[in-house]
């Protein structure tokens, strides 16, 4: 089974392109997923809303849900009151060691001006799992879109 996908090769500095073309994939069907498809979701979304994490739980962590690499956006939403809260983002390859990449903060006297919204995009590896732990009283965090 013959596959197109569009390419395009840049020079050194990846500043220009080189060479603009198609890659065919002529393998087997069942091994696209492996190769081409694990680490882009071009081709694999066609069409319709993109699907979501569901709702979170704080520090209970959701493993990538399809075998390729997603980016999870991670939209996080303070309670519009006089008091801080955090949602600390952590992943892991074995849902054991976690490492924390960031923490969104938002401070008591900003969150007494209203509701904060953020949204954090998280580049998430096949097979890898992502953590959430907020302050459950003064954040929630949305079901998560992710692509």
């Amino acid at each position: 089974m013959a596959t197109t996908y569009p390419a395009k090769w840049l020079n050194f500095d990846q500043t220009e392109i080189e060479l603009d073309g198609n890659i065919n994939y002529t393998g087997a069907a069942s091994a696209i997923p492996a190769t081409i498809n694990q680490v882009s979701s071009s081709g694999t979304i066609t069409s319709g809303t993109l699907p979501n994490t569901g709702a979170w739980v704080s520090t209970t962590a959701k493993v990538n849900p399809v075998a390729r690499d997603i980016t999870v956006n991670v939209e996080v939403t303070s309670d519009g009151t006089n008091n801080a809260g955090t949602c600390a983002i952590a992943i892991s390859p074995d849902n054991s060691t976690f490492t924390t990449i960031g923490t969104v903060s938002v401070p008591a006297a900003v969150n007494n001006l209203g509701v904060v919204v953020e949204v954090v995009p998280v580049s998430l590896p096949n097979g890898w799992y992502i953590k959430l732990t907020f302050t459950a009283t003064r954040i929630t965090v949305a079901a998560s879109i992710y692509y």
